[in-house]
């Protein structure tokens, strides 16, 4: 902009930002599920608020024996329970996190408690 009788001459000068990336707020939520062995069951709840791609994992299970009769997922967190599975309730700790994006940081491990009973 000029100078005149209003106004001085502005100055111009360069200024550096840093733009930080912005928490994840990913979050997964204890379930409760009732299924007939051999089918798949929704895991943890997933909050919608997260950004990034997901990655779930099983922590561990309640009975440790039966170990073997639960998969999960990795992508979308669902649990298949094998069909040779004993009736009884059983809970799985499951562990989640986002990845980072573009504007958002990654989010650390969350666990949740999944139970579900085997009818």
């Amino acid at each position: 902009m000029a100078a005149d009788k209003n106004y001085k001459k502005a100055a111009s000068k360069a200024v550096r930002l840093t733009i930080s990336k912005a928490a994840n707020k990913f979050a997964i939520k204890s379930a409760e599920r009732s299924v007939k062995a051999g089918n798949t069951t929704a895991g943890a709840t997933v909050s919608n608020k997260g950004t990034g791609t997901k990655t779930y994992k099983i922590a561990s299970l309640s009975k440790t024996n039966y170990a073997g009769y639960f998969k999960i997922n990795s992508k979308n967190g669902k649990i298949t329970v094998d069909k040779k599975t004993p009736k009884g309730k059983y809970t799985v700790t499951v562990k989640a996190k986002a990845a980072q994006t573009t504007n958002y940081k990654a989010s650390g491990w969350k666990t949740a408690k999944v139970t579900i009973t085997v009818k």
